[in-house]
């Protein structure tokens, strides 16, 4: 799943069922489940804001078959020492906003995506997202690489779903 059409068509190509879709929009889905869902490379941060997390997961949730043992990854800003960030994260605090809440937008030579919230948050903070998710349990992995990105595994308990099996990568942009 991404949401660049290019991105799309590559994996097709490729042999990959791929969906053209954002990770808000995962219930726009047809009915059917996937047996994998991979949100690495800091993809968890997709899920754009503590509000819009729980709705999010649980439309992950609900996509995925009983089975399913989803993998997220988030980065840890706090592992920061650069005075910049820093000063940012303090910004954020004063309005309110977790340390790692960004609005961006992509640009690659010509092309830009729309605006979006991206969420980076530590793997204590990621029970806080996590815990309001309806029909979701957390488990975290302590695994941290030298890039002090933290790797976190996300399982969901699904009772009253029935759907076939499949992958589904979340790549973002």
């Amino acid at each position: 799943m991404d949401t660049s059409p290019g991105a799309v068509a590559v994996s097709r190509d490729r042999g990959i069922d791929a969906r053209e879709c954002d990770v808000a929009n995962v219930c726009e889905l047809e009915a059917g489940t996937f047996d994998t869902v991979v949100m690495g490379g800091n993809n968890f941060s997709l899920v754009g804001t503590c509000a819009t997390a729980p709705r999010i997961l649980g439309e992950v949730a609900a996509v995925t078959s009983d089975e399913a043992s989803p993998l997220a990854e988030t980065r840890d800003v706090h592992a920061s020492g650069d005075p910049d960030h820093l000063a940012y994260h303090e910004l954020n605090r004063e309005r309110g906003r977790p340390p790692g809440a960004l609005r961006i937008c992509v640009r690659f030579k010509r092309h830009t995506s729309l605006w979006f919230d991206y969420l980076m948050v530590s793997l204590e903070e990621m029970s806080g997202v996590v815990d309001p998710t309806p029909g979701a349990s957390l488990r975290l992995s302590s695994r941290t690489n030298s890039r002090r990105a933290a790797s976190i595994t996300l399982f969901f308990e699904k009772a009253e779903i029935e759907r076939y099996g499949g992958c589904l990568d979340i790549y973002g942009l």
